[in-house]
Formats: C-alpha cells, sequence, structure tokens
C-alpha cells in the first residue's frame, strides 16, 4: 500500500508528519492439513524519506495515521499505536531521513 501523507500524534495533537509513504506486509508462514503452507499477517513495515516536527515528541510511543489521495479527498485509510525512533532534528522544517516504523497486529 501506498500513500502521500502520514502524521504522528501524541496527547491528541499533531506534532509532525512525513510524506510519500509505502507499507509492506510482515507475513508469518504456518503449515496447514489443506496445503502446503499459508500466510498470516505479522504486522506493518512503513518506509517514508521525508519527515518533520512541529513539536518534539515526549516519548516514542504515539499514533500514526497514514493518508492515502482518493479522488478529490486525502482519505484516513489507518491508525496505528506505534513506537517511532525519530532523530534529532530541527522543528517547522522537512528533513530528508530515512524512516522505518514497524509495528505488530
Amino acid at each position: 500500500m501506498t500513500g502521500e501523507l502520514g502524521t504522528f500524534i501524541q496527547d491528541e495533537q499533531q506534532i509532525g508528519g512525513f510524506f510519500d509513504w509505502i507499507s509492506d506486509l510482515l507475513l508469518d508462514p504456518f503449515p496447514t492439513k489443506e496445503r502446503d503452507q499459508e500466510y498470516k499477517m505479522k504486522g506493518l513495515k512503513l518506509h517514508t524519506e521525508e519527515i518533520w516536527l512541529f513539536k518534539k515528541p515526549s516519548s516514542p510511543q504515539m499514533i500514526v495515521r497514514l493518508y492515502q489521495h482518493i479522488g478529490d479527498r486525502m482519505v484516513l485509510v489507518m491508525q496505528r499505536d506505534a513506537t517511532v525512533n525519530l532523530p534529532e532534528i530541527p522543528l517547522n522544517q522537512k528533513l530528508k531521513y530515512p524512516l522505518e516504523i514497524s509495528w505488530m497486529s
């Protein structure tokens, strides 16, 4: 899945965000009687290259919201609690920084 915008939320406030994200499913194989192997979703891994912060995070725990452009609207497609280890960056500036966020289902 891909999208155009993501946000970092703490204490019900947006503290920052990111552009142009890509998510990959993390799958666990398991054998079944009917087939040699099936897969169940273990979690997601999110990749982005550009982030910004309006406010320094109080902890690495935050809500991550993912948005996609659908038709003429920006639509919230996923919201998850996540642990995000952000670098020390200047506030109110976009920064080219490769960031990976993983969360388990």
